[in-house]
């Protein structure tokens, strides 16, 4: 035999040794990037879900995630602490009606950034007006309070406290709570 074809016969055995291994890892490493999508695609989706109750646990149990899920994307990250830096600003006290809406917005501003970094790393083609003007709140009717939400509902922070439509115009949820001071109260 003569040597070239020496040389392809050990490369047609270590082909068929090595290619259910390659095919495994191929298999693994997909298997890992689904996976991964799948965790971001989850927190990407429960945002969007309770982006107009920034305030709801479940939004801030995906903004929790967001840190760990997107770690290696700069601007998702830039656009993540940019958001948890605003929202961890208390309102002061004695913030005026057009203070806390100036703070609602500037909040609203950089949630709808962080949600459109998060679908630009997901490969999604989503306008930042979109983004903001979607969604739909549940209202109260008249006469409906606290007691009258259905068993299990997890809104107890009182996202219901405007007005608003059911779908579509400007976020209805209130500015963040105002930190009160802890002097000494008197009875009338």
């Amino acid at each position: 035999m003569n040597s070239g074809a020496n040389w392809l016969i050990v490369v047609n055995v270590a082909a068929l040794i090595l290619s259910p291994q390659i095919a495994i890892w191929v298999a693994l490493l997909m298997e890992e990037r689904r996976r991964m999508r799948e965790r971001r695609m989850d927190a990407f989706r429960t945002l969007m879900r309770y982006r107009r109750l920034p305030w709801a646990l479940e939004h801030t149990d995906a903004l929790n995630l967001v840190e760990i899920e997107f770690a290696g994307e700069a601007a998702v990250m830039s656009a993540w602490k940019e958001y948890r830096f605003k929202r961890s600003q208390p309102v002061a006290a004695t913030a005026n009606q057009a203070e806390q809406q100036k703070h609602v917005r500037e909040l609203q501003t950089r949630l709808v950034r962080l949600l459109s970094e998060m679908a630009k790393a997901l490969r999604f083609k989503v306008e930042q007006l979109d983004i903001l003007e979607g969604n739909c709140v549940p209202q109260r009717g008249p006469g409906e309070d606290a007691s009258t939400q259905p068993p299990g509902s997890r809104g107890e922070r009182e996202p219901w406290t405007l007005q608003q439509p059911f779908c579509g115009g400007p976020y209805p949820y209130p500015p963040p709570p105002i930190k009160q001071s802890a002097g000494p109260r008197h009875s009338g």
